[in-house]
């Protein structure tokens, strides 16, 4: 009876191991994939001011 206990404890706590692993490795992901998207995002900024820049230089 203790062998069977000591199984379903050592197939939870690898579960539990697995669950935990799984959670690191998707928040690195996403944390990854926010800073491209910052990334993205400024890019998109200073072009977009670029391309207003002559439109300002223009009406002056």
């Amino acid at each position: 009876m203790l062998k069977i206990e000591l199984i379903v404890i050592s197939i939870i706590i690898i579960y539990l191991l697995f669950v935990l692993y799984s959670y690191y490795i998707l928040t690195k992901h996403l944390q990854n994939k926010n800073k491209e998207l910052k990334l993205i995002i400024n890019r998109f900024k200073e072009n977009y001011k670029k391309s207003l820049n002559p439109l300002i230089n223009n009406k002056n």
